[in-house]
Protein backbone atom coordinates (compact mmCIF):
# COMPACT_ATOMS: atom_id res chain seq x y z
CA UNK A 1 0.00 0.00 0.00
CA UNK A 2 2.97 2.48 0.33
CA UNK A 3 3.89 1.46 -2.86
CA UNK A 4 0.22 3.04 -4.44
CA UNK A 5 0.66 6.07 -1.93
CA UNK A 6 3.64 7.17 -3.80
CA UNK A 7 2.00 6.46 -7.42
CA UNK A 8 -0.49 8.65 -5.79
CA UNK A 9 1.65 11.20 -4.64
CA UNK A 10 3.58 11.29 -8.05
CA UNK A 11 0.68 10.85 -10.62
CA UNK A 12 -0.81 14.23 -8.52
CA UNK A 13 2.22 15.97 -8.90
CA UNK A 14 2.60 15.17 -12.08
CA UNK A 15 -0.62 16.17 -13.22
CA UNK A 16 -1.34 18.65 -10.45
CA UNK A 17 -2.23 20.79 -13.19
CA UNK A 18 -4.78 19.29 -14.73
CA UNK A 19 -6.01 17.85 -11.33
CA UNK A 20 -6.69 21.25 -10.38
CA UNK A 21 -8.46 22.19 -13.71
CA UNK A 22 -10.75 19.65 -12.81
CA UNK A 23 -10.94 19.93 -9.38
CA UNK A 24 -12.80 23.90 -10.26
CA UNK A 25 -15.87 22.05 -10.63
CA UNK A 26 -15.67 20.20 -7.27
CA UNK A 27 -15.35 23.91 -5.63
CA UNK A 28 -18.28 25.16 -7.19
CA UNK A 29 -20.28 22.56 -5.94
CA UNK A 30 -19.25 23.91 -2.63
CA UNK A 31 -19.91 27.45 -3.30
CA UNK A 32 -23.26 27.01 -5.26
CA UNK A 33 -25.34 26.59 -2.15
CA UNK A 34 -23.77 30.09 -0.78
CA UNK A 35 -25.83 31.85 -3.45
CA UNK A 36 -28.50 30.10 -2.70
CA UNK A 37 -31.71 30.35 0.48
CA UNK A 38 -30.36 26.50 1.62
CA UNK A 39 -30.18 26.80 5.50
CA UNK A 40 -26.12 25.59 5.22
CA UNK A 41 -23.50 25.55 7.77
CA UNK A 42 -19.74 25.43 6.82
CA UNK A 43 -17.68 22.59 8.89
CA UNK A 44 -14.74 20.58 8.54
CA UNK A 45 -14.24 22.31 5.61
CA UNK A 46 -17.53 20.87 4.14
CA UNK A 47 -20.99 21.87 3.77
CA UNK A 48 -23.88 20.84 6.01
CA UNK A 49 -27.69 21.71 6.05
CA UNK A 50 -29.56 22.61 9.50
CA UNK A 51 -32.50 20.72 9.65
CA UNK A 52 -34.26 22.95 11.84
CA UNK A 53 -34.29 25.76 9.54
CA UNK A 54 -35.94 23.95 6.56
CA UNK A 55 -39.43 24.37 7.85
CA UNK A 56 -39.11 28.12 7.97
CA UNK A 57 -38.98 28.20 3.62
CA UNK A 58 -41.05 29.19 1.32
CA UNK A 59 -41.92 27.11 -1.17
CA UNK A 60 -39.95 29.34 -3.75
CA UNK A 61 -36.93 29.01 -1.41
CA UNK A 62 -37.08 25.49 -1.57
CA UNK A 63 -37.22 25.25 -5.27
CA UNK A 64 -34.66 27.04 -5.53
CA UNK A 65 -32.45 24.94 -3.03
CA UNK A 66 -33.62 21.90 -5.32
CA UNK A 67 -31.85 23.19 -8.49
CA UNK A 68 -29.20 24.44 -6.30
CA UNK A 69 -28.53 20.93 -4.87
CA UNK A 70 -29.07 19.49 -8.10
CA UNK A 71 -26.67 21.84 -9.96
CA UNK A 72 -23.99 20.86 -7.22
CA UNK A 73 -24.30 17.10 -7.22
CA UNK A 74 -23.44 17.50 -11.53
CA UNK A 75 -20.66 19.79 -10.96
CA UNK A 76 -19.48 17.50 -8.28
CA UNK A 77 -19.45 14.50 -10.57
CA UNK A 78 -18.23 15.92 -13.35
CA UNK A 79 -14.76 16.19 -10.93
CA UNK A 80 -14.65 12.63 -10.24
CA UNK A 81 -15.56 11.37 -13.24
CA UNK A 82 -12.87 13.37 -15.04
CA UNK A 83 -10.50 12.91 -12.24
CA UNK A 84 -10.90 9.18 -12.58
CA UNK A 85 -10.25 9.01 -16.51
CA UNK A 86 -7.07 11.16 -15.70
CA UNK A 87 -5.90 8.72 -13.32
CA UNK A 88 -7.20 5.90 -15.49
CA UNK A 89 -4.63 7.18 -18.42
CA UNK A 90 -1.65 7.87 -16.39
CA UNK A 91 -1.66 4.61 -14.83
CA UNK A 92 -2.20 2.18 -17.48
CA UNK A 93 0.32 4.58 -19.71
CA UNK A 94 -2.87 4.55 -22.64
CA UNK A 95 -4.69 7.77 -24.01
CA UNK A 96 -8.55 8.29 -23.18
CA UNK A 97 -9.95 6.47 -26.20
CA UNK A 98 -12.55 8.37 -28.61
CA UNK A 99 -15.50 6.13 -27.40
CA UNK A 100 -14.64 6.90 -23.72
CA UNK A 101 -14.95 10.61 -24.29
CA UNK A 102 -18.13 9.41 -26.20
CA UNK A 103 -19.28 8.00 -22.98
CA UNK A 104 -18.40 11.23 -20.91
CA UNK A 105 -21.93 12.06 -20.61
CA UNK A 106 -22.92 8.31 -19.02
CA UNK A 107 -20.37 7.99 -17.01
CA UNK A 108 -21.22 11.80 -15.31
CA UNK A 109 -25.04 11.03 -15.04
CA UNK A 110 -24.37 8.15 -13.70
CA UNK A 111 -22.47 9.18 -10.93
CA UNK A 112 -24.45 11.73 -10.85
CA UNK A 113 -27.57 9.25 -10.23
CA UNK A 114 -25.81 7.73 -7.30
CA UNK A 115 -24.36 10.90 -5.58
CA UNK A 116 -28.59 11.78 -5.38
CA UNK A 117 -29.33 8.64 -4.03
CA UNK A 118 -27.11 8.76 -1.70
CA UNK A 119 -27.65 12.64 -0.47
CA UNK A 120 -31.43 11.58 0.01
CA UNK A 121 -30.01 8.56 1.96
CA UNK A 122 -28.11 10.68 4.37
CA UNK A 123 -30.70 13.68 4.28
CA UNK A 124 -33.02 11.00 5.70
CA UNK A 125 -30.78 9.90 8.40
CA UNK A 126 -30.65 14.03 9.54
CA UNK A 127 -33.77 13.81 9.53
CA UNK A 128 -34.74 11.10 11.94
CA UNK A 129 -31.56 12.39 13.90
CA UNK A 130 -32.74 15.63 14.26
CA UNK A 131 -36.07 14.56 15.46
CA UNK A 132 -34.26 12.07 18.05
CA UNK A 133 -31.76 14.52 19.01
CA UNK A 134 -28.83 12.09 17.72
CA UNK A 135 -27.58 14.78 15.32
CA UNK A 136 -24.10 14.87 16.82
CA UNK A 137 -23.71 11.39 18.04
CA UNK A 138 -25.32 8.68 16.05
CA UNK A 139 -25.73 10.35 12.81
CA UNK A 140 -22.05 11.32 11.58
CA UNK A 141 -21.80 7.66 12.69
CA UNK A 142 -24.56 6.12 9.80
CA UNK A 143 -23.53 8.91 7.74
CA UNK A 144 -20.18 7.51 7.36
CA UNK A 145 -21.00 4.21 6.93
CA UNK A 146 -23.56 4.66 3.99
CA UNK A 147 -21.24 7.12 2.03
CA UNK A 148 -18.22 4.10 2.84
CA UNK A 149 -19.23 2.54 -0.46
CA UNK A 150 -18.86 5.64 -2.45
CA UNK A 151 -15.02 5.70 -2.44
CA UNK A 152 -14.17 3.16 -5.26
CA UNK A 153 -18.32 2.87 -7.10
CA UNK A 154 -17.40 5.71 -9.14
CA UNK A 155 -13.64 3.73 -9.78
CA UNK A 156 -15.49 0.95 -10.80
CA UNK A 157 -18.19 2.41 -13.04
CA UNK A 158 -15.38 4.58 -15.42
CA UNK A 159 -12.85 1.97 -15.20
CA UNK A 160 -14.16 -1.35 -15.88
CA UNK A 161 -17.81 0.74 -17.12
CA UNK A 162 -19.55 -1.24 -14.31
CA UNK A 163 -23.28 -0.33 -13.84
CA UNK A 164 -23.99 1.39 -10.22
CA UNK A 165 -24.83 -1.26 -8.30
CA UNK A 166 -22.33 -4.08 -9.28
CA UNK A 167 -19.86 -1.24 -8.83
CA UNK A 168 -20.78 -0.42 -4.97
CA UNK A 169 -20.69 -4.09 -4.79
CA UNK A 170 -17.25 -4.14 -6.12
CA UNK A 171 -16.80 -1.07 -3.82
CA UNK A 172 -17.40 -2.56 -0.43
CA UNK A 173 -15.81 -5.62 -1.59
CA UNK A 174 -12.80 -3.66 -2.03
CA UNK A 175 -12.99 -1.25 1.53
CA UNK A 176 -13.14 -4.85 3.13
CA UNK A 177 -9.74 -6.17 1.55
CA UNK A 178 -8.18 -2.64 1.93
CA UNK A 179 -10.48 -1.77 5.42
CA UNK A 180 -7.18 -0.81 7.46
CA UNK A 181 -5.58 1.28 4.69
CA UNK A 182 -8.99 2.85 3.73
CA UNK A 183 -9.05 3.83 7.80
CA UNK A 184 -5.42 4.74 8.01
CA UNK A 185 -5.93 7.35 5.20
CA UNK A 186 -8.85 8.54 5.92
CA UNK A 187 -9.08 9.21 9.86
CA UNK A 188 -6.25 11.18 9.22
CA UNK A 189 -7.24 13.68 6.70
CA UNK A 190 -10.34 14.55 9.26
CA UNK A 191 -8.29 15.33 11.97
CA UNK A 192 -5.73 17.33 9.61
CA UNK A 193 -8.48 19.42 8.02
CA UNK A 194 -10.27 19.64 11.78
CA UNK A 195 -6.99 20.83 13.29
CA UNK A 196 -6.61 23.53 10.03
CA UNK A 197 -10.13 24.29 10.95
CA UNK A 198 -9.19 25.26 14.70
CA UNK A 199 -6.01 27.16 13.62
CA UNK A 200 -8.05 29.29 10.52
CA UNK A 201 -10.88 30.03 13.36
CA UNK A 202 -8.16 31.45 15.51
CA UNK A 203 -6.09 33.34 13.29
CA UNK A 204 -8.68 34.66 10.99
CA UNK A 205 -12.76 35.80 10.44
CA UNK A 206 -14.96 33.21 10.56
CA UNK A 207 -16.37 33.50 7.70
CA UNK A 208 -12.85 33.75 5.97
CA UNK A 209 -11.80 30.69 8.12
CA UNK A 210 -14.59 28.97 6.35
CA UNK A 211 -14.11 29.46 2.75
CA UNK A 212 -10.66 28.85 3.10
CA UNK A 213 -11.00 25.24 4.27
CA UNK A 214 -13.80 24.85 1.18
CA UNK A 215 -10.63 26.44 -0.98
CA UNK A 216 -8.56 23.57 0.46
CA UNK A 217 -10.71 20.99 0.84
CA UNK A 218 -12.42 21.05 -2.73
CA UNK A 219 -8.79 21.54 -4.55
CA UNK A 220 -6.76 19.76 -2.75
CA UNK A 221 -7.58 17.28 -0.26
CA UNK A 222 -10.88 15.46 -1.92
CA UNK A 223 -9.06 15.68 -5.70
CA UNK A 224 -6.09 13.95 -3.78
CA UNK A 225 -8.30 11.40 -1.82
CA UNK A 226 -9.89 10.86 -5.14
CA UNK A 227 -6.39 9.74 -6.68
CA UNK A 228 -5.57 7.51 -4.27
CA UNK A 229 -8.70 5.59 -3.82
CA UNK A 230 -8.70 5.66 -8.01
CA UNK A 231 -5.05 3.96 -7.15
CA UNK A 232 -5.99 1.42 -4.63
CA UNK A 233 -8.69 0.37 -6.98
CA UNK A 234 -6.26 -0.18 -10.01
CA UNK A 235 -4.40 -2.45 -7.55
CA UNK A 236 -7.18 -5.14 -8.26
CA UNK A 237 -5.61 -5.49 -11.67
CA UNK A 238 -2.43 -7.35 -10.77
CA UNK A 239 -0.08 -6.00 -13.78
CA UNK A 240 -0.45 -2.36 -12.68
CA UNK A 241 0.25 -2.67 -8.82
Amino acid sequence: MDEVLSYAVKTYLKRINIILFFSIPSLLAFLIPLFSPMPTYLAIGGMFVRIGSIKALSGLEIAIILLAFLASLLLFSLAIVAINLVIKAQRTATNIRREVINDLEKYIFGVFWLMIQFTLIVFLIQLVAFEMKWETTVAPVLTFLVTLPLIFAPSGMIIDDLRPYRALGMSIRLIFKNLKYVLLYIVPVFVLISLLEVIFLLALPNRIAEITLVLLNSLFVLPFLLVFFTQVYLTKYTLIK
